[in-house]
């Protein structure tokens, strides 16, 4: 029986033949072209971030594009009835104009996008309450306002604050107290005892025949012109004239 000729590479060694540079001595082999599997976690933490970000922001703009697209506005009456001896205005936004009248009424106008203000009218004994209040939606409360627009008796007492709009106030008589967060307030021929702040506006008066006034702006001009000399002034301006 003829014996089985073992195979020329049985036996032999598997590893590459040594490499020799030109004066014969060992070259080191080369690095290892393998790509690593492992990833640290920080690159699984960026990529996540990435992606809420991203995210963040197509949302942003598909909410204020609907917010353009819904945009509406509604108008509706302000009947106060009779025995109303102060009126109350409070709204997170929106441009309140006050006139003298022989009686309290007018109205208000709610402007929104994809969420509609939660606005209200009613009588909290004998004073009128108005308010405006914007829900805290994520990027909907810019589409958000309610403005109002009222004729009063002369000399009613009458507050009103604005998060964000001007308030106007005509010639009345009687105690006054406003401010807007992001506006202007603009007094003309106004008497009786007047306050006035506008956080980030100006406050300015004309013709005005106050008893007392105090007028401040934490960011704008104060500007007040004076039809008879008032018993007493304070105007305060942060940062403007």
């Amino acid at each position: 029986m003829t014996p089985h000729a073992p195979s020329p590479s049985a036996g032999r060694s598997t590893l590459p033949p040594p490499r020799f540079d030109d004066l014969g001595r060992p070259s080191p082999a080369p690095p290892s072209l393998a790509p690593s599997s492992r990833r640290g976690p920080g690159r699984a933490v960026l990529l996540a971030l990435g992606g809420l970000l991203a995210f963040l922001f197509i949302a942003q703009g598909v909410l204020l594009l609907l917010g353009v697209w819904f945009r509406t506005s509604e108008t509706s009456a302000i009947a106060a009835g009779g025995n109303v001896t102060a009126v109350r205005i409070d709204i997170d936004a929106g441009t309140v104009r006050l006139t003298p009248g022989d009686a309290v009424g007018g109205q208000r106008t709610d402007r929104y996008g994809l969420v509609k203000p939660d606005a209200t009218v009613r009588r909290q004994g004998d004073t009128l309450v108005v308010e405006g209040r914007c829900a805290r939606v994520w990027l909907t409360a810019s589409w958000c306002s309610t403005s109002v627009t009222l004729t009063v008796p002369r000399d009613m007492t009458v507050t009103v604050h604005s998060g964000a709009g001007d308030v106007h106030v005509g010639a009345l008589t009687g105690t006054i107290e406003v401010s807007t967060g992001a506006g202007d307030v603009m007094l003309t021929g106004t008497a009786g005892t007047v306050v006035a702040d506008a956080g980030a506006g100006g406050v300015r008066g004309t013709d005005l025949a106050v008893a007392a006034i105090e007028a401040t702006s934490g960011a704008g001009e104060v500007r007040l012109d004076f039809a008879l000399p008032p018993a007493t002034v304070r105007a305060e301006s942060g940062a403007g004239g």
